[in-house]
């Protein structure tokens, strides 16, 4: 059985941003007032019932956005299908 969600994921702008510090993981923590506009992607997830096996696949349009493991919603994705498989 394939099951397909998609979420409407609006823009925004900054309309301040701050660096506040660095994290040890390399990430930084940042205070910033944000405003939604009316532009938006959308994000579409699909799953299929493959025995034991996790595959992230992203694409899109955009040739500046890496579609690969650099890409913020395929690390995510990646941490969780690791967590499910652990236990």
């Amino acid at each position: 059985m394939n099951k397909t969600l998609k979420i409407k994921t609006p823009a925004k702008i900054n309309l301040s941003l701050e660096i506040v510090d660095k994290l040890p993981n390399g990430y930084h923590s940042l205070s910033s007032i944000m405003q939604t506009v009316s532009l938006y992607d959308f994000l579409t997830f699909k799953l299929s019932e493959k025995s034991g096996e996790n595959e992230i696949i992203l694409s899109g349009n955009n040739p500046n956005i890496p579609y690969n493991e650099k890409n913020i919603v395929w690390k995510v994705f990646n941490l969780y299908f690791e967590k499910i498989n652990a236990k």
